[in-house]
């Protein structure tokens, strides 16, 4: 039997076996008895009632024994545990993956915590439930195509990856100082001959406009006069000494043994070159991930680097943007007054800082709220059932909601489908890879733009089927999105927190910015 997730391996087992525990003390104590107490009297009041008391007997004994026989039916094939649930039985295979996992090999740190419960018997109905429910949703979810790339997989373990290393952090600096502003400098002084400028427009048409803003331009490395004519202002380590190169550290008597190479030697050797040292620092299964991909990977595998180096300084601008602000004003004036692209940027910027952190820890938190309703569900069953008074009604609609939030991971795989397919096509590429190149390189807003689209459909497609199965007649919706937006709270709790903490340092960095312009004019 196919389950949702790695947790619901084991919150499976869990459940069950609390509902067993829990009906053995409904039975122990005589209360799944009580209900037909009422039963009995609700049989026999609602006839004479209502009814000429020869008649009224008549109804009264049929419904007694037509009720009676209907518990006792539900009781025996919905309250009796009585088929085996071994953890065997229990698998999760993740959507266009071939790795199995089962209770105990998971590869998660839930085999930890958790272990494999043995003895567990479940109910044949609610067996069968589960069954077609789990074995339904794992069908849909096969039908959906997979993508060579998780594009929303590799964004975020690049969002949490930073550069540890001190000396590839000096080392990433000192390029900037001695590479990258000279060589940008250069080309804002429009000092260019034709040769260098056509190059430069090549360049910047085959990788597109934000080449030039960030330290691994390919067009400052393969432009002659940028990257071959600068050098490094300091030995550089794993580059040796050259006499002939090195002139001004060959004046020292005792100089280093490590030489001072030029920009573009510096950025690209296979050995020793910066571009090695940061892709190095890159999560290595973004590394794996890429190395699938043909033609473009060394393309994602650049996007990586100028992600890694977007988050590693100055939280969020790439060391090229700090140096060419002043240019991307200038262009963003045209067609609009500055103080309405500011305010729309600033916008976007300031309620993108209380939503992400929400629905990135929304989106986490999805799959263990999923496995953890389902378990209480389990759990709970042997409380519900004889309080429903075995009631046919309350199985169906049990039923349907155990269907309902399992089917969920059906639709949250279409969404990430949907984000995989979205990328490219707002980015207006038909390569996929490239768009995702060009979603990283893009700016915050366009980011945010999609993180709002996404965020939205995560959490409006479960509410849309379960308003649908209400349409049909099972009335499912408001008591698990009650529970869902329950234990949620937290979550959005602390997404907000963080979002403020973000907000108030944007509010004081823009007030700093108003005060300084307005000693300036």
């Amino acid at each position: 039997m196919s389950v949702t997730g790695y947790l619901a391996l084991y919150t499976t087992l869990i459940g069950w076996q609390q509902y067993q525990n829990l009906w053995a003390l409904m039975v122990g104590t005589g209360l799944v008895f009580i209900p037909f107490i009422g039963i009995v009297l609700k049989s026999f009041l609602e006839p004479f009632e209502s009814q000429e008391p020869k008649s009224a007997a008549v109804i009264a004994l049929r419904r007694l024994m037509i009720q009676t026989v209907g518990a006792l039916l539900i009781i025996e094939f919905c309250c009796v545990p009585s088929v085996s649930l071994a953890p065997k039985v229990l698998h999760y295979e993740p959507a266009c993956s071939t790795q199995v996992a089962t209770p105990g090999h998971t590869g998660t740190t839930y085999d930890n915590q958790y272990k494999a419960i043995t003895g567990v018997k479940v109910p044949i109905l609610w067996y069968l439930v589960m069954s077609v429910s789990n074995g339904f949703t794992h069908a849909a979810t096969e039908g959906i195509t997979c993508q060579k790339l998780d594009y929303r997989q590799l964004q975020s373990s690049l969002n949490l990856t930073r550069i540890t290393n001190p000396h590839t952090k000096r080392e990433t600096i000192a390029f900037y100082n001695d590479c990258y502003v000279p060589a940008y400098s250069k080309y804002m002084s429009e000092d260019l001959n034709n040769s260098q400028k056509a190059e430069l427009q090549q360049y910047q048409k085959q990788y597109g406009q934000d080449d030039l803003g960030w330290i691994g331009s390919e067009a400052f490395l393969h432009t002659p006069g940028f990257y071959n004519t600068f050098s490094a202002q300091t030995p550089i380590g794993g580059f040796l000494f050259n006499p002939a190169r090195d002139q001004y550290e060959g004046q020292v008597n005792d100089h280093s043994k490590w030489g001072e190479p030029n920009c573009q030697a510096w950025w690209s050797d296979p050995q020793h070159g910066l571009h090695k040292k940061l892709e190095s620092a890159l999560p290595a299964s973004f590394m794996t991930a890429i190395t699938h991909v043909d033609d473009n990977s060394q393309q994602l595998a650049d996007a990586g680097i100028r992600n890694l180096i977007k988050h590693s300084f100055d939280q969020g601008m790439t060391l090229g943007e700090i140096a060419r602000g002043y240019e991307s004003i200038d262009q963003e004036m045209h067609g609009n007054s500055f103080s309405e692209h500011l305010g729309s940027k600033l916008g976007v910027a300031l309620e993108g800082m209380s939503y992400y952190p929400k629905l990135t820890l929304l989106i986490n938190a999805l799959p263990v709220i999923q496995a953890l309703l389902l378990m209480s569900i389990y759990a709970l069953l042997a409380l519900a059932i004889p309080f429903s008074s075995y009631r046919l009604h309350f199985i169906i609609t049990g039923s349907a909601a155990i269907f309902a939030i399992t089917f969920w991971s059906y639709l949250w795989h279409l969404v990430l489908y949907l984000d995989n397919t979205l990328i490219p096509a707002l980015y207006s590429n038909p390569n996929p890879v490239k768009g995702f190149v060009a979603f990283l390189a893009g700016s915050r807003s366009n980011s945010e733009f999609l993180d709002f689209i996404i965020g939205t459909l995560y959490v409006a497609l479960p509410m849309l089927f379960l308003m649908i199965m209400t349409w049909a007649g099972l009335k499912v919706s408001n008591s698990i999105m009650g529970a869902v937006s329950e234990m949620k709270k937290p979550g959005d709790a602390a997404g907000a927190q963080a979002g403020n903490l973000g907000r108030q340092a944007i509010n004081m960095a823009v007030s700093g910015a108003k005060t300084g312009l307005t000693k300036k004019s």
